[in-house]
């Protein structure tokens, strides 16, 4: 599982303006969830991230919104809070503004530790 987020394999990912996660991401959380109650000592960090399309300050809040649904997500889960750290970095620049770049770029990043 580290390797697989350490490769940035895996994300949550979201639709245009929204912060519920797609139908896709179901077994990314699922796979989340069940490697934080095996691994007890693990930490995440969430980070949200927005596309290009948009006012700066609205991507910005949105991009926190999904870090922190998915922060309530696995609370509700079970996972302690002292073990979870959110953040919400607006637009990820690192894609393209083609229609791929900004669906990649729509999403919640999970870094173990």
């Amino acid at each position: 599982m580290r390797e697989l987020v350490a490769g940035g394999y895996l994300n949550v990912f979201y639709n245009v303006n929204d912060d519920t996660p797609n139908s896709g991401s179901a077994n990314n959380i699922y796979h989340i969830i069940r490697f934080m109650k095996k691994f007890t000592d693990t930490k995440a960090v969430l980070t949200g991230h927005a596309d290009s399309h948009g006012n700066e300050q609205a991507n910005k809040e949105l991009s926190r919104r999904r870090a922190e649904k998915l922060y309530n997500t696995l609370v509700n889960s079970g996972i302690s809070p002292n073990r979870l750290t959110l953040s919400g970095e607006g637009v990820d620049a690192s894609f393209d503004d083609s229609r791929t770049g900004r669906q990649l770029a729509r999403r919640v990043s999970i870094t173990l530790e």
